[in-house]
This record gives structure tokens, sequence and C-alpha cells, in this order.
């Protein structure tokens, strides 16, 4: 009745009023973003997979404009959508690289998005904020026939609290916008410099504080009866500047808000250098331990001093190694802890128990046997520290004793290394066992006329002129005969190998120069030949 009442003009009047008003909310209604105008080229929201990408390669780029269609901002006025939709991108990815790493390759590649997560939603994981957890959400926004996904609007509306939180603080905020804008491997310009200076104040702390903390211990360790302390205020400042470097990085860590990869990375690594630390303290301790039982060991017979004190020492060695091999065990357990990739190594290697403990019983067959060689040779002794020892024809000093090795210094220099179960499985003299008083011997050949007697009288007087001999040994004796030649043996002691063969030069030299002078050396070795009489 009002149609046909009106006239036509003014009917198409009213119709083209009505639709202006009707275009806006049309509008409102089919765009989820009216306000930020018109999308980029290649934007592309339908799955979760491809909007998370877009969203973190826009905001990698600073286009954080762009980025903000991969928002839902149906919560924000149209006029307000530019601005706010940057301001949330922005503060998005710094939290979400500094709490939670995506995985863009995990994430449903799906129109219809992971059912697992609900119906048009998508939980990508969640970000504490206080003493709650705030879920990052995608959430799927129809727009006239066609759908995408975006942030929603929770997680939109919580980007701002969360960025207060866990923001880059007082220090980010109030730098120049490229030093955050610019980054290597995710993390900014401005946290790299950070890591930097952190690092030279630690270490500059750390040596002061330590310098400062052992002044102070010094004296009063010294006024101390117990030796322990002294030791341990000496060997201790190394330790003490690594672990408290590695602490108070990790402390200035904290204030650089780094990414969640890089913090990850760096919190394992500072763990792993706390472990290192500690293991390389203890074994100081141990070290410093050793020494004070060394030094408070005493010697009950005087005379053999120099054999008790080698096999001390050799017994305090060894037991010090195994402790130490035990920290350096541990540690190093400790420290495949501290890296995802070797844990799940470590646990898919005991996965295959059975074959694990075959290859392992087989490949530790002979460290076990050097282990028990090792404490067999502490035990028993045949060798110590310091002994003078022949071993295949060499001669020489035993230099080290390990759980595994002996090393043995040559008389002309050289070191030869010798596995720990040689020395159960071979022979080899040890001319300082029981004591290291050695006899020299030296064999002269002389004419059958040699008046022996003159030659034992020159022979006591020579070693009265050899200061290496000990005047214990003293003998000449006729030892052989031969068609050709008297042959004498000379034996003189002496109180170690080394002196002893100084003896032997001496008394060789002697003698032979008594032969030479001695009527004309009518009695050096002579060959008779016995012609035929026509």
């Amino acid at each position: 009745m009002l149609g046909r009442s009106l006239p036509r003009p003014l009917m198409w009047l009213l119709g083209a009023l009505l639709g202006l008003l009707l275009v806006p909310w049309l509008v409102t209604g089919t765009l989820a973003n009216p306000g930020l105008g018109k999308p980029p080229p290649g934007l592309d929201l339908s799955t979760p997979r491809r909007s998370v990408d877009y969203f973190l390669t826009a905001t990698r780029d600073g286009r954080f404009e762009d980025a903000a269609f991969a928002l839902d901002l149906q919560g924000v006025a149209p006029q307000h959508q530019r601005r706010v939709g940057a301001a949330a991108a922005r503060q998005l990815r710094y939290v979400l690289d500094r709490k939670l790493w995506l995985d863009v390759q995990s994430l449903s590649d799906d129109s219809a998005g992971n059912p697992d997560d609900g119906l048009h939603t998508e939980t990508l994981g969640s970000v504490p904020l206080g003493s709650t957890q705030v879920p990052i959400r995608l959430q799927r926004v129809s727009t006239g026939a066609a759908a995408s996904w975006r942030l929603s609007r929770g997680t939109v509306s919580a980007a701002e609290a969360l960025y207060d939180e866990h923001g880059p603080g007082w220090l980010g905020q109030h730098l120049p916008e490229w030093t955050q804008r610019t980054s290597l491997f995710q993390v900014a310009l401005w946290q790299w410099a950070g890591l930097l200076l952190s690092l030279v104040l630690s270490l500059l702390l750390a040596f002061a504080i330590t310098s400062l903390t052992l002044k102070v211990l010094r004296p009063l360790a010294e006024r101390t009866v117990n030796k322990l302390d002294d030791a341990l205020v000496v060997r201790a400042r190394g330790p003490l500047r690594w672990l408290l470097t590695t602490l108070l990085l990790t402390l200035a860590v904290e204030f650089l808000k780094l990414p969640a990869p890089a913090a990850a990375v760096l919190d394992s690594s500072l763990s792993a250098l706390g472990i290192l630390g500690l293991a390389w303290l203890a074994t100081r301790a141990v070290y410093a331990i050793a020494d004070v039982v060394e030094q408070a060991l005493t010697v009950a017979d005087p005379s053999n001093e120099a054999l008790i004190r080698h096999g001390q020492r050799t017994r305090i060695r060894v037991a010090r190694q195994a402790v130490n091999g035990v920290i350096f065990l541990v540690a190093g357990a400790l420290l495949l802890t501290q890296f995802d990739m070797l844990r799940k190594l470590g646990v898919s290697l005991l996965a295959s128990a059975g074959v694990l403990t075959v290859v392992v019983g087989l490949a530790a067959q002979k460290s076990v046997g050097n282990l028990i060689a090792g404490i067999q040779i502490t035990t028993a002794q045949p060798i110590r520290i310091g002994d003078r020892v022949k071993i295949a024809e060499d001669i020489g000093w035993i230099e080290e004793i390990t759980l595994t090795y002996v090393t043995m210094k040559t008389w002309d220099g050289r070191r030869r290394v010798f596995p720990i179960t040689y020395f159960l499985e071979n022979h080899f003299e040890n001319w300082t066992k029981t004591s290291t008083q050695k006899t020299a011997q030296v064999l002269i050949h002389a004419d059958h006329r040699l008046p022996v007697t003159l030659l034992r009288e020159e022979f006591m007087r020579l070693l009265q002129s050899i200061p290496e001999w000990d005047g214990d040994v003293a003998r000449l004796v006729v030892f052989d005969v031969t068609a050709q030649s008297l042959v004498l043996r000379a034996t003189a002691s002496a109180v170690d190998a080394a002196a002893a063969f100084e003896v032997s030069a001496a008394l060789r030299e002697g003698l032979m120069d008594y032969l030479r002078e001695l009527e004309g050396g009518r009695y050096l070795p002579r060959t008779r030949i016995d012609l035929p009489t026509m």
C-alpha cells in the first residue's frame, strides 16, 4: 500500500539511502579487519600453517602492519585496527620468540585445522602471565564465502600484558629501533652486544671477587694447624673464577630477554660450564687432599726412606687418578643430560639393552683388564715412580704410573710408554726394588803370565780414589781362562745404578792403564803361534 502511494522516483531515492546505510554493515560482516585496508599481495591465511608462516615472515621483515592481517581484530574499532594491529603483531612476535618457539611444519595445513584442538580452533601453546597460562590460539574466521585462520581475539587482547611481562624491559624499550630489528640467528643486535658486555663484566667481577676472597682466606688458613685449607686456597683460584663467571653470566642473561631457542641453548651451555667448573673444583680438592696426605705420611725405616717414599707416592697418585676418573665420569654423564639431542641418543642406545650389554662388555674387556692390572701394580708394587729399571734392553727410570700405562725415561732422554698389563705379562729388571744399591762389574782380559796379586792391589787402590764407590763390595777374581787370555772380573758396589755405571767406567779405564804401563805392557792379551822346527 505504501509503495502504491509513493511516487516511483521517491521510492528509488529511499532505496539508495537504505543501501548506503547497509553497505558498511555488510562489509563489516564479510571482512574480518576492514580497518586494515587493502590486503598485501599473496596473502594466504587459508590454513593454520600458512597463517602462522605468513605472520612470522612478515614480523621477521619488520612489516608489522602487514602482519596485522593474521590477527583477529574484530574486537577493535575499524579506525584503530591498523595502529593496534601493528603494535599487537610486534608485541606478539617478541613474546613468541622469547617464550614459545613455533615449529611451523608441525601445524595443520588443512583448511579445517587440527580436529584434536577443537572445532575451528588450533592451539599453538601457552605463555605464562603471572600465575596463569595464556593460550596462544588460531581461530577460523569467516569472511564471506571464504574463511581464514587468524590469531584469536583473546590472544590479541593479551598481547600487551604478555609484552609487559616478557618484553625487552626498560633497556630494550629505550634502545633505537634498528638495534631490535637487526638480528642474527633470531637474536637482536642489542642482545648480542649485551651478551658480549655481560661476558666481559662477569670475567672482570669474577677475577676481582676471587682475588679479594682468597686474599682474605689465605691468612686465616695459615693460622690453622690443618694444612688442608692452605692447599685448597692455593688450588681453588682457577675453578672459583670459572664458577663465579658462569654464575654472574647466568644472572646477567636474564635481563637480555633472549628468544626461546637462544635462551635454551645458552641455558644448557651455562649449565654445562657450571658442571665443568664443579668437576674442576672437585679434582683440585682431590689434588689438595693427596698433597696433604703425602706430607703427613711418616717413614718407619729411615735407612730406606727413598724407597718408602717412592711407594707412598705411587699409591697416592694412582688413588688420586682413580677418584678423578670417577669425577670425570659423573661430570660427563651430567653434561649429556644438559642437551636434548644427546639425552635422546642415550635413551635410544639403552633401548637395545641386550645388544648394548654385549658390545660394552666386549669393548670394555681390555679397559677393565688394564684397570685391574693398575690396581695390582699399585698393591704389589713391582715398580714405583723413580725406580731404576731395565725393560726390553733399555735402562731408565719410571717416570709416571697410571691405571692404563707406565712411562719410562731412558738414560738418553727418550720416553717409552708401556701398557700397564706389560708388567704382568713380561719380565723386567727393577734395580731399586728392595735397595738402590747396585754392583758394578768389569771384565778384563790379560796374558796368562799376569801376576794377579799386583792387579788386585791396583784394583783396591783405584777404588779408594773413586767417590761413587760406597765401600761395601770390592772383589777381583779370575773369572775364566781361555786359550788366548786370562779373564778377570772386578766387582764393586755403589749407592745406585747411576753411581755403579761411573764406578765401572772408572775401573775399566784405570785397570787397562795399569796393564799397559806394567812392565811395558807385557801382560796385555797376546796371541802365540808355535812354529815347527826344521
